[in-house]
């Protein structure tokens, strides 16, 4: 197989605090000398600008070959170096310090609308991206109306991409990158932006340029997405490549690494609306009873939502969770506690803890995230999204295999499969 990427030790610091940027723009440098002149007027004391510069290592001693026809996945954490990489190898920005060299014309989509110009319209924008690619104008002719066809905006494609939204930004920018065919394609997480039909014909798309020998890196939250479409994975973990090999293997040390850090607390993207209760705590429960974040493809568990500090009848509580692929927005199962009134604790009860008794998840192999919430009076009160991450799958080994779930519309979470019993109170 044929190297076509071939990254050696690089590394990318960038300087934190008060130090001075090697190079910049005067609209930047007029800011910033306005900033610092109110900064004086108001602030009492020393500032954190006065602080001295730090260095941050978004990536060190990253060395990494990919070869002609390679589909690879790069997944990690947030702050991890992902987006870091790939601007490096689209020629964003340098490195500072190793090299990289690739073979063949490259094509990125790493943000919304990338290398397109607002005031052009939809027509003009194809053709410029593709002549920064590269290609002659016979060529972009001949790909333009599959071009137009995949995005679905043959009525706009006249009018300027600054006009479009977000989704029709990303529609044209990846049907501009998959169609005029680069020998390397550069994804990062902006697929996220379409929805769930876009997305499913772009992994489509990705699929049929890997098999026509093109070479694919994929960023993306979304495991599963990940697991169908790579057929080889790097996790990166602060900046430095913690694993480089199979998808399986990848996304098992990504999840053990997830429950390693994972100390049982509610995760940190909390969105408080009122004061009227509090989630205390937010468990996944074998059949048995028993914690864990691994759950059978055709098995029952039990998510367990304890609320505390009830401020209101607690009858008036109403409690949701939902389940989506991890990293993603999309909802696959939800649950809801309803108006199962009559088995909720009565008179001065300041907490009580709901369980949502399923007996058959019903998705195909991969990671989940599960959100939480509570209502009062149909008004939410309280949002944790991202409480916990498991795995549904046997083995990690199976995430490979099969395709996401479809949301189930008759699920059967029924009411009296709701128990909302009484905790210990304060």
């Amino acid at each position: 197989m044929n190297t076509v990427i071939q990254v050696q030790h690089i590394g990318k610091k960038y300087r934190l605090g008060g130090g001075r940027e090697r190079y910049g723009v005067l609209r930047e440098s007029l800011v910033r000398a306005a900033s610092a002149s109110l900064s004086r007027l108001t602030r009492r004391g020393p500032s954190k600008d006065d602080a001295p510069p730090a260095d941050l290592w978004a990536l060190r001693g990253v060395s990494l070959d990919v070869g002609e026809g390679e589909v690879v996945g790069v997944i990690g954490r947030n702050g991890a170096g992902k987006s870091t990489l790939l601007k490096i190898m689209s020629r964003i920005t340098e490195p500072t310090e190793g090299s990289i060299t690739m073979w063949g014309r490259v094509g990125s989509l790493l943000e919304v609308g990338t290398g397109f110009h607002p005031e052009l319209s939809g027509r003009d924008n194809i053709m410029l991206s593709g002549a920064i690619l590269g290609m002659r104008r016979a060529e972009i002719l001949q790909r333009f109306d599959d071009i137009v066809a995949f995005a679905e905006l043959a009525k706009f494609l006249d009018t300027p991409v600054k006009r479009y939204s977000s989704g029709m930004y990303v529609r044209l920018a990846f049907a501009v990158a998959a169609h005029l065919e680069p020998e390397i394609l550069l994804i990062d997480e902006v697929l996220a932006v379409g929805d769930a039909a876009f997305q499913r014909k772009c992994l489509n798309r990705m699929t049929t340029l890997a098999k026509s020998g093109r070479t694919v890196l994929f960023v993306s939250h979304n495991l599963t997405s990940v697991a169908n479409l790579c057929s080889r994975c790097v996790y990166l973990r602060d900046g430095t490549i913690a694993f480089d090999g199979t998808v399986p293997e990848a996304l098992a040390a990504y999840h053990a690494d997830l429950n390693a850090n994972d100390n049982g607390n509610i995760g940190s993207l909390r969105k408080r609306v009122s004061n009227d209760c509090v989630i205390s705590g937010v468990r996944l429960l074998s059949p048995a009873g028993e914690p864990s974040r691994r759950v059978g493809t055709r098995d029952g568990c039990i998510v367990e939502v304890a609320l505390g500090d009830l401020r209101v009848d607690a009858a008036r509580v109403r409690v949701e969770a939902w389940i989506s692929p991890h990293g993603g927005a999309e909802k696959l199962l939800g649950f809801s506690s309803g108006d199962a009134t009559a088995a909720r604790p009565a008179g001065d009860s300041r907490s009580f803890t709901c369980r949502f008794r399923v007996h058959d998840l019903r998705l195909s192999n991969g990671l989940y995230d599960l959100t939480v919430g509570c209502k009062v009076a149909g008004a939410w009160v309280e949002v944790i999204y991202q409480a916990l991450t498991f795995q549904v799958g046997a083995d990690a080994a199976e995430i490979v295999d099969g395709t996401m779930a479809a949301v189930v519309s008759d699920y059967d979470v029924l009411l009296d499969a709701v128990e909302c019993e009484e905790a210990v109170k304060p």
